[in-house]
């Protein structure tokens, strides 16, 4: 993954001062290559076409984002496939209690919006809590 991240690094910004067989050697160099140079370089082809890269000037500003992208620390918590995006999560557990395909009034959407956020931080606890501070008797399946 590291090496993926620096190849899209020396992918989008030009660096003129570095020969093209470096700038791609973190490029996978085989015929299942995604990098159009190196497939240029196989097939015999012109394909690669260089002239939406970014300039020079943006490697220093752009250089940090991409170290952080690259550590372990982050790269860690991709391990085991487990990539959702946390806010995509949430919204779909909030569109199932209000589908975008129903006229759905403030009030109810405030409440969904709530009993969402809840169950997203804390789990089922949050909702019998809820239910017990407006006298609401829980049942069976909410206290299990």
């Amino acid at each position: 993954m590291k090496r993926s991240i620096k190849a899209i690094q020396c992918h989008m910004i030009d660096n003129t001062k570095v020969p093209m067989q470096e700038q791609h050697h973190y490029c996978p160099k085989d015929d299942n290559t995604w990098c159009k140079f190196w497939k240029e370089q196989l097939d015999n082809t012109v394909t690669y076409d260089q002239s939406n890269r970014l300039p020079e000037v943006f490697m220093e500003e752009l250089a940090p984002i991409f170290t952080r992208l690259s550590q372990d620390n982050l790269l860690s918590r991709c391990l085991k496939g487990i990539t959702q995006n946390q806010n995509e999560a949430i919204n779909g557990m909030l569109w199932s209690k209000c589908p975008k395909t129903e006229f759905c009034g403030a009030r109810k959407i405030t409440i969904a919006v709530c009993e969402t956020i809840g169950l997203f931080n804390t789990g089922a606890a949050s909702e019998a809590m809820v239910m017990g501070i407006f006298g609401i008797t829980q049942g069976t399946n909410t206290i299990n």
